[in-house]
């Protein structure tokens, strides 16, 4: 297909959604350059050994770092994509994660918490282990927490995961763009800390349900589960509507960046 693309004159800047291990094909990321690949965005899950072989990615966090650095050599910026919330991650695993995203040099991130879909076998376990404490779907986005965590509290899972992003996206990370000229990237992180902070603003009452609840746990999730869910329309409207502001972030950039 890229090679087409070539053959026909039919270059234009785009993007793309691909494994880590795509650095492993250096036909396909010459072709990718050539054909002015803009930017891939990569699951990368985890940093944390335990974490990555509890997900299946047969990957370890060293592939992680070479892939980061072999995508970047050929000029694709990368759009990272991480989860928290294993049986093995705490507070420190999120902090590590900002820390590893920065040296890096990741262009974007998305920190997320992880999603017990109805009919998976995490969803199963959680709610056989009585850990879940909300049936409301429209929390299952991975901006809410919406189960016990093991290494951590549900309360610090949502808290910490909302302070990973605002660090990232904070206002010396978005000028850091300027040591490279990277405008793009400085566009897209202004966009970030916009969004982030809104999001956080929009769901105050989220985040005060849940401190309550941490503070009844002792009574039982299942109970706190139905507190929840009765957080009310309102809240789950905005939700929604903040993560299609996410989308719209990156909808923008890509847009901005074709015009220009």
């Amino acid at each position: 297909l890229l090679q087409k693309m070539i053959d026909n004159k039919l270059v234009v800047p785009w993007s793309s959604q691909v494994r880590a291990d795509v650095c492993k094909d250096k036909e396909l990321l010459e072709l990718m350059k050539r054909t002015k690949c803009a930017q891939v965005y990569i699951g990368f899950e985890s940093i944390n050994p335990k974490t990555l072989e509890q997900y299946n990615k047969n990957q370890t966090v060293e592939e992680i770092q070479e892939a980061i650095k072999i995508i970047h050599s050929y000029n694709i910026k990368i759009h990272g994509m991480f989860i928290f919330g294993s049986e093995f991650d705490d507070k420190k695993t999120i902090k590590e994660t900002v820390k590893f995203a920065k040296k890096m040099q990741i262009e974007s991130v998305q920190f997320m918490t992880l999603i017990p879909l109805p009919g998976t076998p995490l969803f199963k376990t959680m709610e056989e282990e009585k850990r879940l404490i909300s049936h409301d779907w429209g929390y299952y986005d991975g901006h809410h927490v919406v189960f016990k965590p093991k290494s951590i509290s549900f309360l610090d899972l949502q808290i910490e995961t909302v302070k990973a992003m605002l660090r990232f996206y904070s206002i010396p990370q978005i000028f850091s763009g300027l040591n490279r000229f990277d405008i793009w990237t400085m566009i897209i992180r202004a966009y970030g800390h916009r969004v982030t902070r809104k999001w956080r603003k929009n769901n105050l009452e989220f985040t005060e349900q849940l401190k309550q609840l941490y503070h009844q746990a002792g009574e039982g999730l299942s109970s706190a589960g139905k507190e929840i869910h009765s957080a009310g329309h309102k809240l789950e409207i905005k939700a929604r509507k903040t993560t299609d502001d996410l989308k719209e972030v990156f909808k923008k950039y890509r847009t901005t960046k074709k015009n220009i």
